[in-house]
């Protein structure tokens, strides 16, 4: 098992403040293993769980391992040119904008029809009869359609 692992979880116990660290740390471990980050991760998380009588991990590394995980599955680059680790709000960014890019034209038009559909579905199981409770089921599905765009 990867001491620098167990270093950012047990880091990540201790307060928010060290989430900063639980991300370095957990960078740094991928440099170190590689295709086997998920594997060590796993048992990092279930020796503290056991030693730390936890169920689930800590919010600063929950977050870390899920921005580090979905970054490499997206080939999102965790160091810069320098070997200098990114922050991990700039690889959300990155994780943000490549999701974007990943939604084509007829995809966001499903998730329209489908939200639509459903408010529809929404208005008939109320039976509304009052037009201004009508008009605000209207409003919310306007925003959720917006939204989706």
């Amino acid at each position: 098992m990867s001491d620098l692992l167990y270093e950012a979880a047990t880091n990540s116990l201790a307060a928010d403040a060290s989430s900063e660290n639980c991300w370095t740390k957990m960078v740094e471990a991928y440099t170190l293993y590689g295709s086997d980050l998920k594997k060590e991760l796993k048992n990092t998380e279930t020796r503290i769980k056991e030693e730390y009588s936890l169920t689930s991990m800590p919010n600063a590394w929950r977050s870390a391992k899920s921005v580090v995980l979905i970054a490499l599955a997206k080939g999102i680059n965790l160091c810069d040119d320098n070997s200098k680790i990114i922050g991990k709000t700039e690889v959300q960014n990155q994780i943000k904008a490549s999701k974007v890019s990943e939604v084509t034209p007829q995809e966001r038009a499903h998730k329209l029809m489908y939200a639509a559909e459903a408010a529809m579905e929404n208005l008939a199981r109320k039976n509304l009869t009052n037009l201004k409770e009508e008009q605000g089921y209207w409003e919310i599905i306007s925003e959720r359609v917006m939204a989706l765009k």
